[in-house]
């Protein structure tokens, strides 16, 4: 039988390991949900144990499989998760549910292509968000390809509140834990299999920046920590401005506070857990690295929108003018 599956899924089985041919039977079929179409059922002769081909399968017992798209679209379009809820008429813990198996298939992919991936050029920085409150900060340290703009790595770490933030941060939501370093280290190390033996991380002039990576580095690697100056004041008019050498990195984060509600500079939608703001990243991660699109798909030319003629109910309507108002 085509797509027939190996072994019993019922691990007491003697057919779990090494089964016999023709060690089960046809149990008639159901429809899929999401295409309609036939699936066959099966029963293993022994323990008598049901399934098909879609018992294994990551979308087994979804409910709701096709909103999938959509919600992947929303998430990374500057919708919030409650939002998102509502436009799909799910309820929220649907909505995280799916958004979990999404990161679980995105983190497969990643690893897929990091295992292909050998560069000797990297930018290295961190993104300052806040979770509840803004004196409660996170850091997102981030390493982007230098050549390709695509996202390498990401850790999210806790880092101390600033100024008169600070001391609300400690006696109010007692924020004093800093595992910056921890996590920054952590994501340098993982990415060590896509380094070649003589890597350069560009940077900005951050103290610790140049002793966090040497110090995850292996001594058989020539390592280059370039650090940029401070910027300075702003350029006169007139005047060209000065090549950004970490432009990559510096638009990357722009495009994240726009595309992801919970980063804007000033948003109602805050991050509530750890786990939620690396989640979302995730999914920005495989929108910005375009892991869901078809390389070799070609552009198609949009098309001129057609005028439309007005609809009954008085429906808002393109022409070439505005429908005149009733007296």
């Amino acid at each position: 039988m085509k797509n027939a599956p190996t072994t019993c899924p019922n691990e007491a089985c003697v057919n779990h390991t090494n089964p016999p041919a023709k060690w089960f039977e046809g149990n008639g079929t159901f429809k899929f949900k999401l295409t309609q179409k036939k699936i066959p059922r099966y029963r293993c002769k022994v323990c008598g144990k049901g399934f098909s081909t879609h018992t294994d399968s990551p979308m087994a017992y979804m409910k709701k499989p096709d909103i999938q798209l959509r919600l992947f679209g929303e998430m990374v379009s500057g919708v919030s998760m409650r939002r998102a809820s509502q436009l799909l008429h799910v309820q929220e813990k649907t909505v995280l549910k799916h958004i979990k198996y999404l990161v679980a298939q995105i983190k497969e992919i990643h690893k897929a292509y990091l295992s292909t991936l050998k560069t000797s050029y990297v930018l290295v920085d961190e993104l300052e968000t806040f979770m509840v409150a803004r004196p409660c900060p996170l850091s997102v340290p981030m390493v982007v390809h230098v050549r390709t703009g695509k996202i390498l790595g990401f850790e999210v770490a806790r880092m101390p509140a600033k100024g008169h933030l600070a001391q609300i941060g400690q006696s109010r939501y007692g924020w004093t834990v800093d595992n910056r370093q921890q996590y920054f280290k952590k994501m340098i190390s993982d990415l060590l299999p896509c380094f070649k033996q003589k890597i350069t991380f560009k940077c900005d002039n951050h103290p610790h920046y140049d002793a966090w990576i040497r110090s995850q580095i292996p001594p058989i690697f020539q390592v280059d920590v370039d650090q940029t100056p401070a910027k300075k004041k702003k350029t006169p008019i007139g005047q060209p401005k000065p090549f950004d050498e970490l432009f990559k990195i510096n638009n990357t984060f722009a495009k994240m506070r726009n595309d992801m509600n919970r980063l804007a500079r000033k948003t109602w939608n805050t991050t509530k857990k750890e786990y939620g703001l690396e989640n979302h990243i995730w999914l920005y991660i495989a929108w910005h690295n375009k892991y869901f699109q078809d390389p070799t798909a070609k552009k198609k030319a949009l098309k001129p929108v057609k005028k439309l003629k007005p609809t009954i109910g008085g429906m808002i309507t393109l022409n070439d003018r505005a429908p005149a108002l009733s007296s």
